[in-house]
């Protein structure tokens, strides 16, 4: 009987032991898979930080003079627009109506093609200002 006491305690130790065990391999194993979910995660933020920089460093360089231009090109265009307009109320002689340059531009006839309404680029375009200012916040249209 003591021997089997002794058996019997033997195996409850043996099984506290490998429930230990198996508790310690489980809170490690939840620690590998959080480590491997880190890691690919900051592979992802990496990734995405370096685009994010690269798209960045090409907005500061490519904005700001593309800003630049079409606020020159477009306010210039939008006059010739009223332009355009005022000659078309009270055409020569045999003349047709004239197209605004944007519709020239675009090769389109009018801003409704096939009942579908074609935003137009002076019209709707809004380009916010590079740098932030409270008196200028568009590159286009300037509020004046």
């Amino acid at each position: 009987m003591a021997v089997a006491r002794r058996e019997m305690e033997d195996a409850a130790f043996r099984r506290d032991r490998l429930q230990t065990a198996v508790e310690r391999l489980r809170d490690r194993l939840k620690e590998l898979r959080y480590q491997e979910e880190d890691q690919r995660r900051q592979v992802a933020y990496d990734k995405v930080k370096a685009e994010r920089d690269a798209l960045a460093e090409e907005l500061a360089r490519v904005y700001r003079p593309l800003a630049a231009q079409l606020g020159e090109l477009l306010p210039r265009v939008a006059a010739n627009d009223r332009q355009v307009q005022f000659v078309n109320n009270a055409l020569p002689s045999g003349s047709g109506r004239l197209l605004v340059a944007e519709l020239v531009a675009r090769g389109l006839r009018g801003f409704v093609e096939n009942s579908v309404e074609v935003p137009s680029i002076v019209s709707s375009l809004r380009l916010p200002a590079f740098e932030r200012c409270v008196n200028e916040p568009f590159a286009w249209p300037r509020l004046r």
